[in-house]
């Protein structure tokens, strides 16, 4: 994950779908979840758009640089919206609510994150 994150609001993201595409700004993305060749949009206002274009792996090259980052095999979160990591449970807790359970690699990645933030003076 590059170590300067880009500001969200100058990212669009285009998800195209099977009714057509949306353009929605990175900001409004509070995770990304994937099921099989589907990934749905999960939205901070708590819509759901869901995307057939591409897999999460290509989400996950075109927004980390952007304050997204892959927690497991099937999910990416916006760490805008992180507000309480359980290291024990290895799960994350979102702003809207949204409990996520998080791979170990997922969790090393976290704390690696936040311990450089934190050493930050």
């Amino acid at each position: 994950m590059n170590q300067k994150i880009k500001n969200q609001s100058e990212k669009k993201v285009i998800i195209k779908g099977s009714c057509g595409s949306h353009c929605i700004d990175a900001g409004q993305i509070t995770h990304l979840t994937c099921m099989g060749y589907k990934t749905s949009f999960h939205l901070k206002d708590n819509a759901k758009l869901i995307s057939h274009s591409k897999l999460l792996k290509k989400w996950e090259a075109e927004l980390s640089d952007f304050g997204f980052l892959r927690v497991s095999k099937n999910t990416i979160i916006n760490l805008i919206f992180l507000i309480y990591i359980e290291s024990k449970e290895r799960k994350v807790k979102l702003s809207s609510g949204e409990v996520i359970n998080v791979s170990h690699e997922g969790l090393k990645l976290l704390n690696n994150i936040f311990k450089k933030t934190k050493n930050k003076p």
